[in-house]
């Protein structure tokens, strides 16, 4: 299956070598067209953890901080969190616990 990220930040499907490059765009486009300064991402659609998927996340957060924007990563797989703290990058990463968090 194949991913495919909506304008307000939703990732459903499986990240992967082909459609990489596209959800990278498509990820800066919205990191760069937002009005405020925080960006938030809905991982729970997401359905394979994987190194790519960290990848991207890695990829949209330096995108961010050259905007001077910040992200929230919200309702990552637990599978991606763990990848994510294997490969030393958990901590810089803003997960968030739920999608669609209002505050309040």
């Amino acid at each position: 299956m194949s991913a495919a990220l909506d304008g307000t930040g939703r990732l459903q499907g499986a990240v992967s070598f082909a459609n990489m490059t596209d959800l990278r765009s498509a990820g800066e486009a919205l990191i760069g067209g937002a009005e405020g300064p925080e960006v938030a991402f809905d991982l729970s659609g997401l359905q394979e953890a994987s190194t790519l998927a960290v990848a991207l996340l890695v990829a949209w957060l330096r995108a961010a901080e050259g905007c001077g924007k910040s992200l929230a990563f919200r309702g990552a797989p637990p599978g991606l969190r763990e990848i994510a703290a294997f490969s030393g990058v958990e901590d810089m990463l803003p997960f968030r616990p739920e999608p669609n968090a209002h505050g309040g």
